[in-house]
């Protein structure tokens, strides 16, 4: 009997073993899950597949409704109709989240906003009112944004007062005013492209019309930058990085992309497999299978919006030649880019980014720029060891050196990479020396 009560009372520890096993990987199985459903839902909002991301929250929500995230999904899932201009269902759905969430205050916010988008600007006021009675000594980031829009809603309604009584030879700076509340206070550029496009459309001849329309191409811009760029690219977008680099790196390869001026193919009359002789046949295959790199430019691979931007840019330099705004733009259009190179190269996507960078340069060279390429000259020499890119990235060294002022950030930026180089160099001299010497042995 003992025997059979040991054996019934392992068995019984053996089984609750099992249970707290399986019991303990049921969870972490779910919350992988979840983590996928909620990643992906993200994802997709954040390319701006609005529709297709309020599926996924909404899937996440039914699934996962106890999740410490259902309260961001419920937000989400307004956000996601709030961009569609589904103002009304984004309210509903910004009131479903829950009151004592860690997400409340942002829906409240979020519903003042969307009242505001409809026009019904009591509503709003009301809204934001109430986060305002909840943190009357504003220690809240919501109750903040909350005064900073009633504040706005006052000054909006101002603008819109002065626009409608103001004289005709100042309706235009009225106009404006209001565009850059929208633009500065509101972050709603959708919106601040409409104004501020009627300075220059309602009233040509305005002093503000060149920087009406220069802050057009700034909420573009904006409204692009608002999502992190996706860190995929397209086979064609591969196809031209890589033609492009050949090219840096041989010019006359560009006789390859059609009938240019003064510019004929030029035919490999080297060694057989020598690097041009395969950079040329190369660059013709990838002609061959994307016939339409020829006319490709960087800017065909970039956000709408991002193009928007740039071709309003150019608009303006050509429509208001004379003006403080296109005299502005060329460096200001190279700083977007050096940025936007930037946020690239942190994605790990270098070549595209070094195509952005050099075409600031033709705007204006900032030593930003010249740093960035610098670094990733010497990254593609770890690649191929040639000495056109280490040539190339003390060019860049040098050009940087005479536009950095002395004592900046950026001064400390450049003697970082100074440092760095010639760390690398020593490190390769030594491992040259290293490989000589066991050769030698050998």
């Amino acid at each position: 009997m003992r025997t059979r009560y040991r054996s019934t009372a392992l068995l019984a520890c053996f089984c609750t073993v099992l249970l707290i096993g399986c019991a303990a990987k049921t969870p972490i199985t779910s919350e992988k899950d979840a983590d996928s459903l909620f990643s992906s839902a993200t994802d997709l909002q954040q390319s701006e597949d609005y529709a297709g991301a309020e599926a996924k929250f909404k899937a996440f929500m039914a699934k996962y409704p106890e999740s410490d995230r259902a309260d961001n999904a419920q937000l989400a899932i307004g956000h996601t109709q709030y961009y569609r201009g589904e103002y009304k269902a984004a309210i509903e759905a910004y009131r479903l989240v829950p009151r004592d969430g860690d997400v409340a205050d942002e829906a409240s916010l979020a519903v003042g906003d969307a009242y505001l988008a409809l026009g019904e600007v009591e509503q709003a006021r009301a809204a934001y009112q109430g986060l305002l009675e909840k943190y009357p000594y504003l220690n809240d980031p919501q109750a903040q944004q909350a005064q900073e829009h009633l504040d706005a809603i006052d000054d909006l309604e101002a603008a819109a007062e002065d626009l409608r009584v103001a004289s005709p030879e100042s309706r235009d700076n009225a106009q404006f005013y209001l565009a850059d509340i929208y633009f500065s206070t509101f972050q709603d550029y959708s919106r601040s492209i409409r104004e501020f496009e009627k300075v220059y459309i309602d009233y040509p001849n305005s002093e503000l019309a060149d920087d009406a329309m220069w802050m057009v191409g700034e909420s573009y811009w904006a409204r692009a930058s608002e999502y992190v760029t996706s860190e995929k690219i397209s086979r064609e977008q591969q196809a031209y990085v890589r033609l492009h680099r050949m090219i840096d790196v041989y010019p006359q390869l560009v006789g390859l992309m059609g009938p240019k001026v003064g510019i004929k193919p030029h035919w490999p009359a080297g060694r057989r497999g020598d690097r041009y002789e395969l950079y040329y046949a190369e660059s013709r295959r990838l002609l061959n299978r994307f016939p339409t790199l020829k006319d490709r430019v960087y800017s065909d691979f970039l956000d709408p919006d991002y193009q928007a931007a740039l071709g309003i840019w150019d608009e303006l330099m050509r429509k208001y030649p004379n003006s403080d705004a296109a005299a502005q733009a060329p460096e200001k259009m190279a700083v977007h880019l050096v940025d936007l190179g930037k946020l690239y190269y942190n994605l790990g996507l270098a070549d595209f980014s070094s195509v952005l960078m050099r075409e600031s340069m033709r705007f204006m060279p900032l030593p930003e720029a010249h740093i960035y390429l610098a670094y990733y000259y010497a990254d593609a020499r770890t690649h191929v060891r040639s000495t056109y890119y280490l040539t190339r990235s003390f060019q860049h060294i040098g050009e940087a050196q005479k536009l950095v002022p002395p004592d900046s950030n950026l001064a400390s930026d450049l003697k970082q990479l100074k440092s760095w180089m010639n760390y690398r160099m020593r490190l390769e001299a030594l491992e040259a020396l290293y490989y000589s010497k066991l050769g030698k042995q050998q």
